[in-house]
């Protein structure tokens, strides 16, 4: 908009669109756009529905950060996550720089796309988005638009598989993702284990407040426990006593704030 309103030629890759007729009139300069927060939703809006897609496996994986600055909000990456680089190829916006592709599925916390699902909303009935609806049709347009934004701003190939949506071609019903619920037989590594009374949420809710690189050792600590009290079914509140148990002392402010969140869900 500014370069548009100084006359400065507009780059031919910019994905941005002048906004001086929306200002002036309203006028619309995109069908769809894309919004998110990296590692959780990856949502859709045309202005009158919202479409919120999440992981369609209960480890939110695979998901990758890609750089050239490791560096997280408020510190660096830590050497553990130096660990696995590997180099990806240059992505259309990137100017022909290929970046490093590095692990990045701890610390989403409270903000696990696990805890909700997938969720539509219409914003004309529901502007405040309180009340998700369960619409095929309009879900299968959603997911169409936002194939074709992802598609347009080359997102990385992981983001389709996290997301269980199709690389190439249209999407079908087997696409379809609202209402599901992941399944209560689980593995904690190697055990097998039945989840009771929201025992999933609150396990890889939990498991993500630490740091990826901490993640493996968590996971190797419950199945220990899972294994010495021979449990075969677990609940929300046992899985939040043993995260207690495992997770270091650091994270512990975090167990209570996602314990009650998860619990006071309907």
């Amino acid at each position: 908009t500014l370069l548009d309103f100084f006359e400065v030629p507009l780059p031919s890759d910019m994905k941005g669109k002048p906004l001086g007729e929306t200002i002036r009139s309203d006028t619309p300069v995109r069908e769809a756009a894309l919004f998110g927060y990296h590692g959780c939703h990856v949502c859709v809006t045309d202005g009158k529905y919202v479409y919120m897609r999440g992981p369609q496996n209960p480890k939110n994986a695979p998901l990758n950060e890609y750089t050239l600055m490791p560096t997280h909000i408020f510190s660096r990456f830590a050497m553990e996550e130096l660990q696995n680089i590997e180099l990806e190829p240059a992505f259309n916006f990137t100017k022909g720089s290929s970046l490093m592709k590095i692990g990045a599925l701890g610390s989403i916390g409270m903000l696990n796309p696990l805890l909700w699902g997938s969720l539509l909303f219409d914003l004309e009935k529901d502007p405040e988005q309180i009340n998700p609806i369960v619409n095929s049709d309009v879900e299968k347009k959603m997911i169409d638009l936002m194939l074709a934004l992802m598609r347009k701003n080359d997102s990385p190939i992981d983001q389709y598989i996290r997301l269980g949506l199709p690389v190439k071609g249209p999407a079908t019903e087997e696409h379809l993702a609202l209402g599901k619920i992941f399944p209560d037989k689980d593995q904690v590594r190697t055990t097998q284990v039945k989840w009771t009374d929201k025992g999933h949420k609150m396990y890889y809710t939990l498991l993500h407040t630490v740091p990826f690189h901490m993640e493996q050792q968590v996971e190797i600590a419950v199945e220990q426990i899972i294994i010495a009290r021979n449990l075969k079914e677990i609940n929300h509140e046992q899985i939040l006593e043993i995260m207690s148990e495992v997770i270091p002392q650091p994270y512990h402010i975090l167990l209570d704030v996602h314990g009650e969140m998860i619990q006071e869900q309907s």
